[in-house]
């Protein structure tokens, strides 16, 4: 058997982590289905050129009637429509007898905005849906796009 040096820091170092500890067993334990599912952020990529915004955003599983996009002057709103009628119709043709044992893959709802500093000639916006790939160019609006001024002689 060997002396230690008594060291306070490493008791209260093993009392964080078990403090911690117990604060990640009880977020599991609270952790239901419906949370994890409106927990879903869309992941995008926006690009910007002189002329025009491009944004791609990855949408595996859902279908160009399940996507709703709405474009105003300065921003883009990319969201799911309403699926609570369609959750309930998968429900229902789980046999009665039939029981999950694990259940991870859920609809998914989002609703996401995007800004942009300048504005968006949202009449020529074009957007595009495969392979579960969203993509989206809104060019910017004539008075938003750079010029490049000349001295005069």
């Amino acid at each position: 058997m060997s002396l230690r040096l008594y060291n306070p820091r490493h008791l209260l170092a093993r009392r964080r982590r078990s403090i911690w500890n117990s604060f990640e067993l009880l977020d599991r334990a609270f952790r239901t289905p419906h949370m994890i599912k409106t927990a879903f952020t869309l992941p995008i990529d926006v690009m910007e050129n002189d002329d025009e915004y491009q944004i791609i955003a990855d949408l595996p599983g859902l279908k160009k009637e399940d996507i709703e996009v709405t474009v105003d002057d300065k921003s883009l709103l990319i969201k799911t429509v309403d699926q609570d009628e369609t959750e309930e119709q998968e429900q229902e043709e789980v046999e009665e007898t039939d029981q999950y044992l694990l259940r991870e893959r859920h609809l998914l709802k989002f609703n996401r905005r995007i800004n942009f500093s300048k504005p968006i000639n949202s009449k020529e916006a074009t957007i595009s849906h495969e392979n579960g790939v969203l993509e989206i160019r809104l060019p910017k609006a004539e008075e938003a796009k750079a010029v490049k001024l000349s001295f005069k002689s």
